[in-house]
């Protein structure tokens, strides 16, 4: 997984980035290969819908995702990231526009991102 874009949000500490699945099957056959992540004090942090994928374990079962056969660790990372590009920098303008509103964003986010 890599980072697509990153933006710290001004006078927080606090990094809102959009994490991409580039694995190249996963760059051919998906969409949903996107998810936000913040970053506060050099920590990521993901939703906490989607932490029950970090417990990762290892098999030599292949997935099948949309006919597509997947290793464990694709499939893990997909499951992780499971939103479009134009959802998440949607997400993350929502959040911008909530900061420029003057709502204390830090605490909305402690909400969704547990931390």
């Amino acid at each position: 997984m890599k980072v697509h874009t990153s933006i710290e949000i001004p006078n927080s500490n606090i990094r809102l980035s959009i994490l991409e699945v580039d694995n190249s099957t996963a760059v051919q056959f998906f969409n949903n290969r996107f998810q936000v992540m913040v970053v506060n004090k050099n920590k990521n942090i993901l939703p906490k819908s989607r932490k029950k994928f970090l417990n990762f374990k290892k098999t030599t079962y292949f997935y099948v995702m949309n006919g597509i056969d997947v290793d464990e660790i694709l499939w893990y990372e997909l499951h992780l990231c499971d939103k479009t590009l134009e959802e998440c920098t949607t997400e993350v303008l929502k959040y911008l526009s909530m900061y420029n509103k003057g709502i204390d964003i830090k605490k909305v986010l402690k909400k969704l991102y547990n931390f």
